[in-house]
């Protein structure tokens, strides 16, 4: 069985970036490594009470069965986000099986992703449909885990809320060499790759301390939190403004289909996507704290600061939330 999340602490270890590059496209990333898939059901007490070898059997099937589901997939000319589909508390009502809290949205994701399938070129079958609802249910809590953030997932399966902010589904495709901007994440997020690849850079460490303004929350920050001065950060850990040290507080990922993602509260990273593009469906708010280029050009040499900001004065205006 092919395993689907990333190894415990993956994301915590600083790798060897080596001599750093003019452009993170000649950087060497590293992959997103499971962990043995016996070791992620046995920690999935809150997923739904399937036969355990069932369960791997099938899941172990999604990324094959990707593959087949994307040959008629081809990267969008421009960033596309499907209908948003909110998991609603109310939903929780509504289990599958009865002795799982899973709200039907987050058991059957296929349903999202076929929702714009027609329109991407992209369609899970019966049997891709069961392999990848069952790879999302078996992965989601133990992807949570590597990132020390089981937490804040139990929070929000408990209240139906992240830091305040409802969740919802969608699909999201990225067209070839697109950038999002270097953002903070004000509520957790969960991202499945279904076709292409997605690249990341991520900043090294727990999540940002936000500066001692206290943690994120949806009705004192409204629709725009600040973000944090990556900066500031690196100054007071006493980072030196050589190009040796920026380059070793972020580092570069891949997420290839039938692999997941999980961003904790505060954590910081930049999405991007080489000649590939890629396909999501992600679990989030649509909400990120966008971090100003003024506020984290010294702090790797990984970022693109000034990716996503459409001029010198959109970076010098009140960052404004939300997608990309």
């Amino acid at each position: 069985v092919k395993p689907l999340m990333a190894k415990r602490g993956a994301i915590a270890k600083q790798p060897d970036v080596g001599a750093p590059q003019a452009t993170p496209a000649k950087s060497e990333p590293q992959k997103c490594r499971p962990s043995k898939p016996q070791q992620r059901v046995a920690r999935h007490s809150h997923g739904p009470q399937d036969n355990l070898m069932e369960v791997l059997a099938i899941a172990g099937k999604a990324p094959s069965l990707l593959k087949v589901a994307m040959r008629g997939w081809r990267p969008p000319t421009q960033v596309y986000l499907g209908p948003r589909h909110y998991v609603d508390t109310s939903e929780a009502a509504q289990l599958l099986p009865a002795a799982s809290p899973w709200p039907v949205r987050l058991a059957r994701p296929s349903e999202i992703a076929n929702s714009s399938g027609e329109e991407l070129g992209f369609h899970l079958d019966s049997e891709a449909s069961a392999a990848f609802d069952s790879a999302w249910r078996t992965a989601l809590r133990p992807t949570f885990a590597a990132q020390a953030a089981v937490s804040a997932l139990d929070a929000y399966l408990e209240s139906g809320l992240s830091r305040g902010r409802r969740l919802f589904l969608c699909v999201l495709a990225m067209p070839p060499h697109t950038w999002t901007k270097v953002h903070a994440h004000p509520n957790i997020e969960f991202a499945a790759c279904l076709a292409g690849r997605m690249h990341e850079v991520r900043l090294v460490g727990p999540p940002w301390p936000l500066d001692g303004r206290g943690q994120y929350n949806a009705e004192a920050d409204g629709p725009m939190p600040e973000p944090p001065n990556l900066n500031a950060w690196a100054s007071a850990q006493g980072r030196a403004p050589s190009t040796e040290d920026r380059a070793v507080a972020a580092f570069e990922r891949i997420l290839q289909p039938g692999e997941f993602l999980a961003n904790d509260i505060g954590s910081v990273h930049q999405s991007f996507t080489r000649d590939e593009g890629c396909l999501l469906l992600v679990l989030w708010s649509g909400c990120h704290a966008n971090i100003r280029p003024c506020q984290c050009d010294k702090v790797s040499t990984l970022f693109r600061p000034d990716a996503g900001w459409d001029s010198e004065r959109d970076a010098l205006r009140p960052v404004h939330s939300g997608g990309l």
